[in-house]
């Protein structure tokens, strides 16, 4: 464990399996300039990190490894954008959303086939949440803002879960998540 004082880090060069950062106090910073994909896209986490008490001030993805991280207490100022992987576990996290809107973004990709997407007690300040295919998703007493645009491609659970503090129900969540395939969701 490296524990972090308000400041701020940068994840680049400083990733691998098994890594856990835990920030102290409020105040701690994280940009992540990792590239991956030839050095197109800023913001990978790809090693199997452990993430607690900070916030990470640019957009960032999961790949490879990346794919079984685990975030708690998090907040994601500008949104998590084509996340892979098969185990990515969020817990008392908060989502902003990126120039493109993205709050949660995940892509749908073989390689996921299976996997479960864990998320407890989050919250999320609006934008696209988009979710796709080969994997589920589990989302566990978490908030969404009204005007959230929630579409899947896979299946999902939401168990206790609200918009804006009023509880998603069969009888609202239509109304609160036009776009949603509620095929798909339990």
């Amino acid at each position: 464990n490296f524990y972090l004082a308000a400041g701020e880090y940068d994840l680049n060069g400083n990733q691998k399996d098994g890594l856990k950062l835990i920030g102290q106090g409020n105040g701690v910073k994280l940009a992540n300039t990792t590239k991956f994909a030839g050095g197109k896209a800023t913001g990978a986490i790809c090693h199997a990190i452990s993430l607690e008490n900070v916030t990470i001030t640019n957009t960032v993805y999961t790949m490879e490894n990346g794919g079984k991280s685990t975030f708690t207490n998090v907040t994601f100022a500008a949104g998590f954008r084509e996340g892979y992987g098969t185990g990515v576990v969020f817990t008392d996290c908060t989502f902003g959303s990126n120039s493109e809107g993205y709050a949660l973004h995940f892509q749908t990709d073989n390689a996921s086939e299976g996997g479960r997407i864990t998320l407890n007690g989050c919250e999320f300040e609006g934008g696209k949440v988009h979710l796709g295919g080969k994997r589920a998703y589990a989302f566990t007493n978490c908030d969404f803002a009204e005007g959230t645009d929630f579409q899947v491609w896979s299946t999902i659970t939401l168990k206790g879960c609200t918009v804006d503090g009023v509880a998603i129900t069969n009888e609202n969540i239509a109304t609160f998540f036009p776009k949603l395939d509620l095929a798909k969701v339990t």
